[in-house]
């Protein structure tokens, strides 16, 4: 997917969520757009989903204000619009009031691509979940650690050396040491002399 999109340069906030369905529930964008019809939405809620399998869904339109966190659709302190990506998945099998980190591999590699591509080029510096928002704090969406992935993301991202596999990697595990040490000892140690 091409997220070089100028309708995304109207947004300067980006917000998770997680669909609150079943690990075994493989639904997508038709899925949920009938059911937030059904609640009297005009359409999907969300801009982005992000099926089981990694793949990307568009939902709906990047330039149109979203309906996917009450007060925060347009972000309060500038007005601008806000970026709703829905991972689907996010509450156990067998207790759907039960919040759970189910997100697949396939996943989090799409969201970590997803995330930078789009930070790069809204200039948007960092990214909310849903129950991180004022008057959302009691939900259980996005239904992981977000503030644990923001840090290894963030960091991530402006580690001296990144390699090309970067998103593959587990952010649970933290970030990788050689990320910063392999080029800031090259700048250090070139000829001896520093860095050029």
């Amino acid at each position: 997917m091409n997220f070089n999109d100028y309708d995304l340069l109207k947004h300067s906030a980006i917000v998770v969520h997680a669909s609150a369905t079943k690990p075994s529930m493989d639904i997508g964008v038709k899925e949920i757009r009938e059911w937030h019809l059904a609640r009297n939405f005009n359409d999907i809620g969300y801009h982005l989903v992000i099926r089981r399998d990694g793949t990307y869904e568009h939902g709906r339109d990047w330039g149109t204000q979203g309906a996917h966190a009450l007060g925060f659709n347009r972000n309060p302190a500038d007005g601008k619009l806000t970026f709703g990506i829905c991972m689907v998945g996010g509450v156990a099998e067998y207790d759907h009031q039960q919040p759970e980190d189910n997100f697949t591999q396939a996943q989090w590699e799409s969201l970590n691509k997803a995330l930078k591509a789009i930070m790069e080029w809204t200039n948007i510096h960092t990214f909310y979940g849903h129950n991180e928002l004022p008057g959302h704090e009691s939900r259980g969406c996005p239904c992981f650690d977000t503030a644990t992935y923001r840090e290894w993301f963030l960091s991530s991202i402006v580690a001296f050396y990144l390699p090309d596999d970067w998103y593959k990697h587990d952010w649970k595990d933290g970030i990788v040491k050689d990320w910063n040490e392999v080029n800031l000892y090259k700048e250090i140690n070139v000829d001896y002399g520093g860095a050029v």
